[in-house]
């Protein structure tokens, strides 16, 4: 577990790590949920959530898909830039 934590924990990795702590965020989200509202009877309440969260994530990643797109097709060749003294 040292290895990969180490791993995970580079620069590199930041948007992998990011995206990861959200998912568990949200994971513990609707288990804390799930357990407060079992007892009052509101179970189907953390279903509800749990298909929201599904649609979130869904578009959230079919929109970081196109906007990776976009980006790489309007990026500017760098090394081809001047700057005018």
């Amino acid at each position: 577990m040292g290895q990969f934590s180490k791993w995970l924990l580079h620069e590199d990795q930041k948007e992998l790590f990011d995206y990861l702590f959200a998912v568990v965020l949200n994971v513990s989200f609707l288990a804390i949920t799930g357990l407060l509202l079992w007892p009052k009877g509101h179970a189907v309440l953390v279903w509800r959530f749990t298909k929201g969260y599904w649609v979130f994530y869904v578009v959230l990643f079919w929109t970081a898909i196109l906007l990776l797109i976009l980006q790489r097709r309007l990026r500017v060749d760098s090394t081809r830039i001047t700057t005018r003294t």
